[in-house]
């Protein structure tokens, strides 16, 4: 006769805890895009003493940047996910998003540097 196992009384298991992170994650990365949105404002704003004299086609060229990025990258990073699982180009990524969105207040004085580290 089989003995009958009971029923595990745990609520979370590891599914949510990955969902959970792939949430985080994906809020920081939608952040640190909504966050150069809003910096952009800033920055470009003439009463302030400190702005910058960027007309609205070079905002846009900044802005659409992401969109290039996301364009670009969307086959290496189905490969590197392919090839090493989606844990380390997941993090990767936040965290190159990251270290570069510390870089960008430094670069904003070289602004093809801006562009070219969104990517």
């Amino acid at each position: 006769m089989t003995k009958v196992q009971p029923i595990s009384a745990a609520c979370l298991g590891v599914r949510h805890a990955q969902v959970l992170l792939l949430f985080l994650a994906m809020l920081l990365a939608h952040s640190m895009r909504t966050n150069l949105s809003l910096a952009i404002v800033a920055m470009t704003d003439p009463s302030s003493e400190d702005s910058f004299a960027w007309d609205t086609q070079l905002q846009g060229l900044i802005l659409s940047s992401f969109l290039w990025g996301y364009v670009v990258l969307q086959v290496p990073a189905g490969e590197a996910a392919a090839r090493w699982g989606g844990k380390l180009p997941m993090c990767v990524a936040v965290g190159g998003n990251a270290a570069v969105s510390l870089v960008l207040p430094a670069a904003t004085y070289y602004v093809s540097m801006i562009i070219i580290y969104k990517f």
